[in-house]
């Protein structure tokens, strides 16, 4: 069995509100052959390509260990079961964002005042004029507090990532002002 395990390239760019912070090695481009690098992950069972286990993915929370991993989970579309605006539309007025339409989890769309929850994580598909899906902006509430890193962000344009991290000044100089606890938009059921 042969595996590759692939991290993504980051673009960096200054955007909007601020500067995002640089990426880290994880997040540069690495490409391994797990089958002649690890000869136990070639032979052992079970099959890592069958196993339940191989991808853990929750479809509730957006994962935060790599722009790939995030990307990948974006993919399965897992967030388009969450609560979410029926249909994109215009950015609202001071939104550094494009045309969008907004989905919350269940821990965001379903908290009633005060800080949100840990977990709770909301998708922002971002359109081109023409209306198709060129990006997404991605927010995910780490840990307790008002601190600018208890949430995590990601903005990626065409091929452009603007923001991958807890506490990027490039998101949370913006979103430290919304009515509640960093988010402008709650999406409720």
């Amino acid at each position: 069995m042969r595996m590759f395990l692939l991290a993504p390239l980051p673009f960096l760019a200054v955007f909007a509100c601020g500067t995002p912070a640089p990426m880290t090695p994880a997040d540069m481009a690495v490409s391994v052959d797990l089958a002649t690098s690890s000869p136990d992950l070639a032979t052992s069972s079970p099959d890592l390509a069958t196993s339940s286990d191989a991808m853990m993915v929750d479809p509730q929370r957006p994962p935060t260990s790599s722009a790939m991993a995030l990307e990948d989970w974006l993919k399965t579309g897992a967030y388009k079961a969450w609560a979410c605006e029926s249909a994109m539309h215009a950015a609202r007025p001071g939104s550094a964002h494009a045309a969008n339409r907004i989905c919350s989890n269940d821990l965001l769309s379903k908290s009633t005042s005060g800080e949100y929850p840990v977990g709770a994580a909301s998708v922002k598909e971002l359109f081109n004029g023409a209306g198709a899906i060129i990006g997404y902006a991605v927010g995910l509430r780490l840990k307790a507090g008002p601190s600018d890193d208890s949430w995590f962000w990601y903005e990626r344009v065409n091929t452009t990532t603007y923001a991958n991290g807890p506490g990027v000044a490039l998101c949370a100089n913006c979103h430290r002002n919304a009515p509640r606890d960093f988010i402008y938009t709650q999406v409720k059921p």
